[in-house]
């Protein structure tokens, strides 16, 4: 249910949108070496710029896991690149959004 106020909306329950998706990869990286993965088929809706943010699941982050990044970002996909000293497998959540330029793209 979705109550509209003012300049705000106040969901209960879950949000879901077109231009919003987000996921977890699980990755195994290469030791001391950037390792891609390719996340596709996301098929965002509107018409701006697309972001994605991602975030490794560790206990360890700046000591065995260095860094989670993103590259060739589309409304559709993104590559994910972990850097880690070890090669134990880690997942990394990510959000990527597509922002709307015109509100009649969602439909």
């Amino acid at each position: 249910m979705a109550t509209t106020l003012q300049h705000d909306l106040r969901i209960s329950g879950s949000l879901t949108a077109g231009n919003i998706k987000t996921g977890r990869a699980q990755v195994t990286p290469n030791p001391n070496t950037p390792t891609p993965v390719v996340i596709t088929g996301l098929d965002l809706k509107g018409d701006g710029d697309t972001r994605v943010v991602v975030t490794p699941i560790t206990i360890l982050p700046g000591s065995h896991v260095v860094e989670a990044s993103v590259s060739a970002v589309t409304y559709d996909g993104f590559t994910l690149w972990l850097y880690r000293t070890t090669g134990t497998t880690t997942g990394v959540d990510w959000i990527a959004l597509s922002f709307i330029q015109r509100p009649q793209d969602l439909a």
